[in-house]
């Protein structure tokens, strides 16, 4: 079986209350995300909550309602911490105030044949 990795460090700038997908895993995929950093950009303390959907439709909570201090951050994920991704999965983030969080994920995305 052939395979192949993509890294990627992606931005995701002003998330509000609408879940944004950060990540997705298509079927011949396996991902791990290596890094997500979140920022409160706002003079307010925001709550967020990144969801991980599985293969089946199964959705649940990674963080949830966390409380990040006006100006401050959050490291969802770091040091040698890894979120692995079956195929299929996807990963989402929301935020209590519109506009109100920057997010920065980064992510090895194997794909195999």
């Amino acid at each position: 079986m052939a395979s192949s990795s993509n890294i990627t460090n992606k931005v995701y700038p002003e998330i509000g209350r609408t879940p944004v997908v950060l990540a997705t895993t298509a079927a011949n995929q396996k991902a791990a995300v290596v890094g997500l950093n979140i920022c409160n950009v706002v003079d307010i303390g925001v709550y967020v909550s990144v969801t991980v959907t599985d293969a089946d439709g199964d959705e649940g909570y990674y963080i949830k309602d966390i409380l990040i201090a006006p100006n401050s951050s959050l490291k969802a994920v770091n040091g040698g911490e890894k979120l692995l991704l079956a195929p299929n999965n996807t990963v989402k983030i929301v935020s209590s105030w519109e506009g109100g969080i920057d997010a920065l994920l980064s992510v090895v995305v194997i794909s195999y044949t």
